[in-house]
């Protein structure tokens, strides 16, 4: 009996340290998607469906309340479009990659690269040159394609879930679009 209860013990701290592990990795990612931006650009992305939205119920007469409690889900819904992103770059990129575009994208050179290549220095040239050189920098080449389909996959769900489900909230409430 009592080797059932070790052999039990021993499992689910193997257990227990895997999910840890694994969501470790995960908030890494989101770390490395705010950096990079990612974050920031769904954020806004939101904001824009909420101006369309606003135009196309126009004549409707919502209620400023009423805008605002739909709007008040935006931190899920970004969230939610993170963790997403979150799967894709998880298929990609193991947590020593994910350290390593954390570390690149937070320096000045990543972040330069981010807010305009154009203007990036000699010396952040060869820091991005470096990094290209990387294994990590030599993955993301590799897997960009891929990468990039899964965006576009996650995007496209998103926004029109997210639509979906907002149109169908204000027309609950009796509101009805102007097209």
């Amino acid at each position: 009996m009592k080797i059932k209860s070790l052999f039990l013990t021993v499992f689910s701290l193997f257990c227990f340290s895997m999910m840890a592990q694994e969501l470790s990795r995960q908030e890494s990612i989101v770390k490395y998607l705010t950096i990079n931006g990612t974050h920031a650009q769904y954020d806004s992305a939101y904001d824009q469906m909420f101006d369309v939205l606003e135009q196309q119920f126009k004549g409707a007469n919502v209620p400023a309340e009423v805008w605002t409690e739909v709007k008040s889900k935006k931190p899920m819904a970004i969230n939610q479009v993170v963790s997403m992103l979150a799967s894709a770059y998880r298929e990609n990129f193991d947590k020593q990659d994910i350290t390593n575009l954390i570390d690149f994208y937070s320096s000045g050179t990543g972040q330069q690269v981010l807010q305009d290549p154009t203007q990036l220095t000699a010396t952040q040239n060869q820091e991005l040159a470096n990094f290209h050189g990387s294994m990590t920098g030599q993955k993301m080449f590799e897997v960009r394609p891929k990468l990039e389909r899964d965006i576009a996959q996650v995007s496209e769900y998103w926004s029109r879930d997210l639509y979906k489900s907002t149109l169908d909230a204000l027309i609950a409430k009796g509101y009805q679009a102007k097209f």
